[in-house]
């Protein structure tokens, strides 16, 4: 990411000249400058990568960076500005801050800063994106996500099987653009059920410092609580949840891999995100159905 703007930077960043509706009035130019100092607020499920996303575009464009990182991660936080200092930035341009949530609006009016840029649930940012608009300062948002994956009539079923089984379940399935919701057409919905349970029971649970772990456990206690809750709660609504693959440790953060099926249309769940090994299968009547399903959330 980091090599990528610094060898494309100054070609993004070039004065790019607009089309006017009277070339004889002279020209229309759009500049980039920099905004000057700007808030990150970022999650935990990866600790350095979601930084550098935010960090090597800002850095390049001239602005100068606040970090709020996960309070799951501080070793990360630190690592990363020491890292940035090692690499040669100049002191202050980029600046870990172990704030609080309530420091984060104190953060947010200070008028040295002009933007802020959220990565999280739909709680955060909304909250964020209230407090900069009160500040009238600009904000960006990346927040949660309930991904189709739609399994047409022509796939080739084992590619297709293998991808879906891993988009699900890669980093314990906490991951903001992961396949949460299998949209399946109905000439190859049994098929792929089938396949797709076989190999969600093949995942290995364990040490994620492992490599031969395929699941891991999720962030904390709390997080694997609040996924086995919407499980529950998903039931009571109507659905089933079938548990797939060998008993995960009963201790600890683990969640047993589930798959959600029979999610009628007054369910709610359909529109929650599972961030957690728990996968939504949909079966569609065909292409048409399974657009009309994409779309619904």
């Amino acid at each position: 990411i980091f090599d990528y703007y610094a060898n494309n930077a100054e070609a993004l960043l070039a004065p790019e000249k607009l089309p006017v509706a009277n070339p004889d009035e002279g020209d229309a130019v759009l500049s980039a400058e920099p905004l000057g100092v700007l808030l990150a607020i970022e999650p935990w499920n990866f600790p350095f990568y979601q930084v550098a996303r935010i960090a090597a575009p800002q850095l390049s464009a001239g602005n100068t960076m606040l970090l709020k990182h996960a309070s799951n991660v501080p070793q990360a936080a630190a690592a990363f500005e020491k890292l940035m200092l090692e690499a040669g930035l100049p002191q202050g341009a980029f600046k870990n801050l172990y704030a609080t949530r309530s420091q984060i609006e104190t953060i947010i009016n200070d008028p040295r800063v002009h933007g802020v840029a959220l990565t999280g649930s739909e709680g955060a940012g909304s909250i964020v994106a209230s407090q900069a608009g009160k500040a009238l300062k600009k904000s960006t948002l990346e927040l949660g996500g309930a991904d189709a994956f739609v399994v047409l009539a022509d796939a080739e079923m084992e590619k297709t099987i293998n991808w879906a089984v891993f988009g699900r379940h890669w980093n314990g399935g906490q991951v903001c653009v992961s396949s949460k919701r299998m949209i399946v057409v109905d000439d190859v919905y049994d098929q792929f059920f089938e396949g797709y349970t076989a190999g969600v029971a093949k995942l290995r649970v364990g040490d994620p410092a492992d490599p031969t772990t395929t699941l891991a456990p999720l962030s904390s206690e709390a997080a694997a609580n609040e996924i086995k809750d919407k499980i529950r709660q998903a039931v009571s609504y109507g659905a089933t949840a079938t548990e797939v693959g060998p008993k995960v440790p009963s201790s600890g953060a683990f969640v047993q891999p589930t798959i959600l099926t029979n999610l009628s249309e007054d369910n709610p769940a359909r529109y929650w995100e599972f961030f957690g090994p728990v996968s939504m299968l949909f079966r569609a009547k065909d292409e048409v159905d399974a657009i009309r399903i994409t779309n619904d959330s």
